[in-house]
């Protein structure tokens, strides 16, 4: 756990002090669950200031993720692995993108590449999931499942 909490503070770094304040003032307006400040501000931070903070290209995808706008969620996931690849909770996050798009055996590859890195990650029970799901079923189609939703929730 303090190598995790370690990593997330090496993620969240940057040059510039009020970057970084303007990060964890978007995070904390998350928590309170004003997600669309929060995006709006994270959205400030990667359009405006630093179009390589990967950070805030994560925490955006996890405001979109949460609005239920998959499609901007996963291009800012997409985004936060261009510049950082090995950040594993945004692979958790993708893993989730997908899961929750039934796009069943990439969640399952993704979650496997986040698990290598971190194995005590919580996306596990979400890869056993996907498993029994493409053990249980033909699920070649990576486009999503056409009905029904994913048991266990």
């Amino acid at each position: 756990m303090a190598v995790e909490n370690t990593l997330k503070e090496v993620w969240k770094a940057h040059p510039d002090l009020d970057t970084r304040i303007q990060l964890e003032r978007g995070t904390s307006e998350l928590i309170r669950g004003n997600k669309q400040t929060a995006l709006s501000i994270f959205l400030h931070l990667v359009q405006s200031v630093d179009p390589n903070y990967a950070e805030a290209w994560n925490k955006a995808a996890t405001c979109y993720f949460v609005l239920g706008d998959m499609q901007s969620s996963l291009e800012a996931s997409e985004k936060t692995l261009k510049l950082l690849p090995q950040h594993f909770r945004a692979m958790d996050g993708l893993g989730l993108i997908q899961y929750e798009t039934k796009r069943f055996k990439m969640a399952a590859m993704t979650f496997r590449r986040s698990l290598q890195i971190d194995p005590w990650s919580p996306v596990s029970s979400r890869l056993a999931i996907c498993l029994d799901l493409l053990h249980g079923s033909d699920l070649e189609d990576e486009q999503g499942a056409a009905e029904g939703t994913a048991p266990y929730e």
